[in-house]
């Protein structure tokens, strides 16, 4: 079932029993666990394949540095995501970003509650 952009929802996964499932919107905690994961699995496949390959202790060296700058960025966003200020700000730019856009947008406007122009209006020889 294709869908035009304009018709996506939050319900945009159809399995083949006909369920709908909702889209899943990853925090930046999730990005950070998946990146350090990868890079861990890639680091693995490396080391399994250490003896064949004469180029491998040169990439390893090179994905444990990337291991450990993963580990401090998820090191990071877990201090994040524990505080309740962090999962405050998370909430807040969600907000912003999705369902509350066009409120967030019209409110930092000074009187108007709509654009001057839109863009999409303009014929293709105007500029904005």
């Amino acid at each position: 079932m294709a869908q035009n952009s304009e018709e996506q929802s939050e319900y945009d996964d159809e399995d083949e029993d006909g369920r709908i499932w909702p889209r899943v919107i990853m925090t930046p905690y999730d990005r950070r666990l998946k990146e350090l994961r990868d890079l861990e699995a890639k680091r693995d496949r490396v080391l399994s394949e250490t003896e064949r390959s004469s180029a491998a202790p040169a990439l390893l060296a090179g994905l444990e540095l990337l291991v450990s700058q993963a580990q401090e960025r998820f090191d990071n966003e877990r201090k994040h995501a524990d505080s309740e200020i962090g999962r405050r700000r998370y909430r807040i730019d969600h907000w912003r970003s999705h369902e509350g856009r066009d409120d967030y947008n019209s409110s930092r406007r000074k009187k108007r509650e709509k654009p001057n122009v839109n863009p999409g209006d303009k014929m293709p020889t105007e500029t904005v």
